[in-house]
């Protein structure tokens, strides 16, 4: 018998899922709105909805607005490791976030001195390689 309940218990995992406030918010006024015991049971409607195609719609919109560009490879690697440690999952998210710090913030940050200093640093490297 034990052992029939501990499988059930394994079934029941949850995941964290990180959302901004924002949404959070807006998943608490739609469980008011539809009288729902809890965000939980939104997100359990929400995603059988998605699995069986009901917001293909909106989600194709988000395919075709969105593009594929060029990134370096290994400076990828190093920043999506990086930012693991601020519970980002996708490099796609934080990149996200910082644009919208840019852009918002006036930040005035000096992107050409940036990749000049990157440049540097490439050819540095370059030639202690090239030396060992």
């Amino acid at each position: 018998m034990k052992l029939e309940i501990r499988s059930e218990v394994k079934k029941m995992k949850n995941r964290k899922l990180k959302m901004n406030k924002d949404l959070v918010e807006t998943l608490d006024s739609l469980k008011i709105e539809n009288e729902m015991s809890s965000r939980f049971k939104i997100l359990e409607a929400l995603m059988y909805l998605i699995n069986n195609g009901y917001y293909d719609d909106v989600l194709q919109n988000n395919l075709d607005s969105s593009k594929r560009i060029d990134a370096p490879s290994e400076l990828s690697k190093k920043t999506s490791s990086y930012i693991k440690a601020f519970e980002y999952t996708r490099l796609v998210d934080a990149l996200e976030d910082v644009l919208i710090e840019e852009i918002n913030n006036e930040r005035d940050t000096d992107f050409k001195a940036i990749s000049e200093l990157i440049k540097k640093e490439e050819e540095e490297n370059e030639i202690n390689e090239e030396s060992d």
